[in-house]
């Protein structure tokens, strides 16, 4: 299947204007198929190339949480409820001060001062990112010029003003100034990124992430209870339209981020925060009426009905985004809220449209699905707000599970439309046929829209998809409900691998996993699902793992789980290593922490005050041997 520069260019160009055709694994899929038809690797528009670690600590997505003042979804995680839960764990945080900023609506960009490069749209969980350096080369001395003596890594947001949009009648192509901003880093655009702002957003230096003093002009300080104070900043940057002034340029926000000063500095300009309390408040108020006329249900990957609601296009964001349906979640949600056809609804708009409320007005009562969709099996509800198809013999979560799979094995040239045809040709009708296509070579080869060289990179990309594969990337593309390649990483941490690979192979892993106790960041419904995933797929699971673990990358050294330490006021890489060699986790501050490391016994912080009043353990570089590394 070749795909032509005009094709992939459609999809960039709707990707970059806020209404993508395809998904993110999809689109990979294909530029990878582009690849291969146009001279490999030498065509590819970006490298993928590693950064430092500093860069991977001070790169994330923050948590969110929505505004202080209505309207909120149902259940939703507001601003005042993330206040009052980080309160209650950090005894301090009633004496410390919440700095307000401008969330820009924009793209993410990390610099790395040891090597003078960018990085940006990455995984930087494996530590490997998109390097942009060429389109952002001309930045370098400026952006360096924001940082205090000492910085390694610092975040920027990639910009563009409304005054350089409208000059260069960009309008007229894009609907946003951040759609030009992705455009031209996608297509490196040396000339249009000399209009593209790079703002500071976080400083490392020292182990510690500050706010660099050029944002700090435009910060606003509150403290923690002064709500009024939170609200009325919201409100500020609303009446403006969503936008704030800097450089006396008019820039785009889509919230404000909220973070804690987490210990104080000789340096008046310089902020210290914890990252580890700092959240994004998303902004709330594009709100409009309209008609709902059906209701859709959308068959998952993995089963689940989803419903989506079908309604009288509406326009937000200054007309320039028409939307005309929304996700419901869960089927749930139509049943709660007792939906009608031609009910008048309220539709809110916030980098997704959501279903806010119906008036009920309505001719007649849409009616839930009774059967699947795909195979027209009884639907069970008894089974919580989540419904899916249970039908083992469900073509849609048979292929379903084969296309995920794909996915998440990074199989680039297997997407949905050449894995749908495979599985109608009953040459993939299970996840272990794709790893034993070379049986049906000629009868691929000699299928209509394939071919012999067709049929060879598919081969070739599974193999290498095996080859790049750990254990917890492949057991995270199994037909385990919700569980990724982070949770069975957790897992593995905790159990190991070749127990989990013999326990899966004998059928003692159901008891395995219940009696596990306590797994870091893998709550009792997370385990849950692992113990109805195996026994759902016993069978598939064990024939996999009798021969595939062996052609596996090893795993991250494992051994019995020893608890998380937390660095402060400083890094060290060779003893970070050792930790992690020893069971142990280096992360954020948790209240559960093992060890609290600081650089010498004089060094103060709010995370040492924090420490002393949980009574965790505090060390030095020197002492952590002596009081950690010990036999499990």
């Amino acid at each position: 299947m070749a795909i032509t520069k005009e094709q992939l260019d459609e999809y960039i160009k709707a990707y970059d204007q806020g209404h993508p055709l395809i998904s993110d694994e999809e689109y990979d899929t294909l530029l990878e198929e582009y690849l291969k038809e146009n001279g490999g690797e030498s065509a590819r528009p970006f490298n993928r190339q590693k950064q430092s670690a500093d860069v991977n600590d001070i790169v994330g997505t923050l948590p969110k949480a929505y505004g202080v003042t209505e309207p909120w979804r149902p259940g939703q995680k507001t601003y005042k409820k993330w206040l009052d839960t980080n309160m209650k764990s950090h005894p301090a945080l009633d004496q410390c001060k919440i700095i307000l900023q401008p969330k820009f609506d924009g793209c993410s960009v990390a610099l790395d001062f040891a090597t003078g490069r960018f990085f940006t749209r990455g995984d930087y969980d494996n530590g490997e990112s998109v390097d942009v350096t060429e389109v952002f080369q001309h930045h370098l001395e400026v952006v360096k010029s924001f940082a205090r003596p000492g910085t390694t890594a610092m975040k920027f947001e990639a910009i563009l003003s409304h005054e350089q949009f409208l000059h260069y009648a960009l309008n007229l192509t894009y609907k946003r100034p951040r759609d030009v901003v992705s455009a031209t880093i996608t297509s490196r655009n040396i000339e249009m990124a000399q209009f593209i702002t790079l703002v500071p957003l976080r400083g490392y230096v020292d182990g510690k992430q500050y706010i660099p003093k050029l944002l700090n002009e435009i910060c606003e300080h509150v403290f923690a209870d002064d709500f009024n104070s939170i609200g009325a900043f919201i409100k500020d940057r609303l009446a403006e339209s969503a936008t704030t002034k800097i450089f006396d340029q008019t820039f785009s926000i889509d919230g404000v981020v909220a973070s804690i000063n987490s210990e104080s500095s000789t340096d008046p300009s310089t902020i210290f925060v914890d990252p580890e309390l700092e959240v994004a408040i998303k902004i709330l108020n594009d709100v409009k009426e309209t008609t709902l006329r059906s209701i859709e249900y959308q068959f998952g990957k993995q089963g689940r009905i989803t419903p989506v609601a079908i309604f009288d296009a509406v326009k937000f964001c200054d007309d320039k985004i028409s939307v005309d349906h929304a996700t419901l979640s869960t089927l749930d949600r139509v049943r709660s809220m007792e939906l009608r056809h031609g009910d008048t609804i309220r539709i809110m708009y916030n980098i997704v449209p959501y279903f806010l409320e119906s008036y009920h007005d309505g001719d007649y009562p849409i009616p839930l699905p009774t059967n699947c969709p795909i195979c027209g099996a009884a639907l069970d509800y008894n089974s919580g707000v989540i419904v899916r198809c249970k039908n083992p013999e469900c073509k849609g979560l048979k292929l379903g599970a084969i296309i995920r799979h794909a996915e998440k094995m990074r199989m680039v040239g297997l997407g949905e439309g050449v894995l749908t045809k495979l599985y109608d040709n009953e040459f993939v009708t299970k996840i272990e046929d794709l790893y034993d296509l070379r049986k049906w070579d000629d009868c691929i080869a000699q299928t209509e829209g394939f071919g012999y060289t067709s049929y060879d990179n598919m081969v070739k990309s599974v193999d290498k998809a095996l080859s790049e594969a750990t254990l917890a990337r492949f057991l995270g593309a199994l037909p385990f409900n919700d569980t990724d390649e982070k949770t069975w990483s957790a897992v593995i941490r905790v159990l190991g691998d070749e127990p989990i690979i013999h326990a899966m192979i004998d059928g003692s892993f159901p008891e395995m996993i219940l009696n596990a106790g306590y797994i870091p960041s893998v709550g009792k419904i997370k385990i849950q699902k692992i113990f109805d995933g195996y026994l759902r797929n016993k069978e598939e699971i064990q024939s996999l793992m009798s021969w595939i673990p062996e052609k596996l990358k090893p795993t991250t050294p494992w051994g019995a789980y020893a608890g998380r330490v937390c660095f402060t006021g400083f890094r060290d890489k060779d003893l970070e290593k050792q930790l992690v060699d020893n069971g142990y986790e280096v992360g954020g501050f948790t209240n559960d922490l093992k060890a609290l490391i600081v650089k010498d016994k004089n060094f103060q912080s709010d995370k040492v005050s924090r420490a002393k009043k949980l009574n965790i353990p505090i060390y030095t570089p020197d002492e952590v041997p002596d009081n950690l590394f010990k036999p499990f």
